[in-house]
């Protein structure tokens, strides 16, 4: 608030009045000091490196040298690159942070001035940190491959298994609904892999389909555990807005602790009604976002099993153990899922072979139908080595029945009608 220098004799003749307007001037005073501060703290600013511009080119570690390529993706103070190993060649993905974009309980890392403070296994960091320690002891195949984790001067370096795409690029190149196989196959290793974090206390607060990658060999793996939380002894986690909007369970928006595993599941179930409809159905007001799972007819078993893990109320969730045992389920032998001993599907070739070229994902085979005129004696090697021929579905049962008797009704008799010879 500005003050009004006012002339000499209205102080004289304001005596009443001059301590306000001596409050006025101070005011007018600090607020102008301020001022100054500030032009002076913008004459010195230079705004800070970005992300990018803190990046090297490679690192060192453990005798193995990294060479930084192309981004994969990139966070609020973290990137992940794609990575050669020098050497061997082989492809890894490098999750990269600033430690001065990271924060400890608010404080930026590079400010921090202990060193105790300085370790950036602490802070923000550590949720991380602890969540990957776990996917390291647990060692299942539908977890991430944490290969590495190290730091250097201002930076922190998790090193992972790279996959040629996401469930989300798998779907998006599907175009359109998953094969009931399909969907159990990849639900069952999803479910194992929640299993497992569960079992070690750890909840990952963030699963979608850009966070399950697909294998080569078409299996699944989950990663970014940039969230995830692990709670000591316990499910219930502490209230906090965690995930994506799209994905979380209503519990979350209330405000109040809430059990983790519950709110995994809630998320998982989201993935699995997305695989089974082909796209995203999301609808309804405010925060908590409802499904529609009206007309899932295709499959009675995996409509149940999507709204069990859908289920508003907590309790009335399905939990790892209702699912493993569920009718959706049935078919399978948990074991041998657990061990990788079914053998995934082809991945899709619908028009997208220029995505799947550049991502790396493997072609499919073609199928070529058995010439009609084949005889049984005729060429059976070559026979033998074709796959399975393209089989199309039969009528309905009555429809060309019912067809015919339409064309009888409509049928006009010449003029004489049946009296004709």
């Amino acid at each position: 608030m500005p003050y009004l220098r006012l002339p000499e004799l209205i102080f004289s003749r304001c005596k009443d009045v001059r301590p306000a307007i001596v409050q006025v001037q101070k005011l007018g005073d600090i607020q102008t000091g301020m001022r100054r501060v500030e032009k002076a703290k913008k004459a010195q600013y230079s705004p800070p490196p970005t992300i990018e511009d803190t990046v090297p080119s490679s690192t060192k570690y453990e005798g193995q040298t990294y060479h930084f390529q192309n981004v994969l993706g990139q966070g609020a103070f973290g990137t992940v690159r794609r990575a050669v190993i020098e050497g061997s060649g082989r492809l890894v993905a490098v999750k990269i942070i600033n430690c001065s974009m990271a924060f400890i309980d608010g404080i930026p890392i590079a400010d921090s001035a202990s060193s105790e403070d300085n370790d950036v296994w602490t802070g923000d960091l550590q949720r991380e940190y602890r969540a990957l320690r776990v996917v390291m002891k647990v060692k299942s195949p539908f977890l991430t491959n944490v290969e590495a984790m190290f730091q250097d001067q201002g930076r922190v370096y998790f090193v992972m298994e790279l996959y040629p795409a996401s469930l989300q690029q798998h779907l998006d190149a599907r175009g359109g609904p998953l094969k009931i196989e399909e969907i159990r196959l990849m639900a069952a290793e999803l479910i194992c892999g929640l299993d497992a974090l569960h079992q070690k206390g750890c909840f990952h607060c963030d699963i979608k389909p850009d966070n399950i990658m697909v294998t080569e060999t078409g299996h699944i793996a989950l990663v970014d555990f940039g969230i995830a939380e692990v709670p000591k002894k316990t499910s219930i986690l502490p209230a906090a807005i965690r995930g994506t909007p799209e994905y979380m369970a209503p519990e979350i928006h209330d405000e109040k602790s809430y059990d983790g595993a519950k709110a995994d599941i809630y998320s998982a179930g989201v993935v699995i009604h997305e695989m089974y409809v082909g796209s995203k159905q999301a609808f309804g007001s405010g925060n908590v976002v409802r499904l529609d799972v009206k007309g899932m007819d295709r499959n009675a078993a995996a409509r149940n099993l999507i709204v069990g893990m859908l289920a508003v109320t907590p309790k009335a969730r399905l939990s790892i153990v209702d699912i493993q045992n569920h009718e959706f389920f049935v078919q399978l032998d948990w074991h041998t899922v657990k061990t990788l001993g079914y053998t995934p599907g082809p991945i899709p070739d619908n028009d997208h072979g220029k995505r799947k070229a550049a991502s790396g994902m493997p072609t499919p085979p073609s199928f070529h139908r058995v010439p009609k005129r084949m005889k049984a004696h005729e060429n059976l090697e070559s026979a033998a080595a074709m796959p399975s021929p393209v089989v199309r579905l039969r009528e309905p049962k009555g429809k060309r029945e019912r067809a015919l008797k339409e064309e009888r009704r409509k049928f006009v008799l010449p003029v004489g009608g049946a009296n004709m010879i």
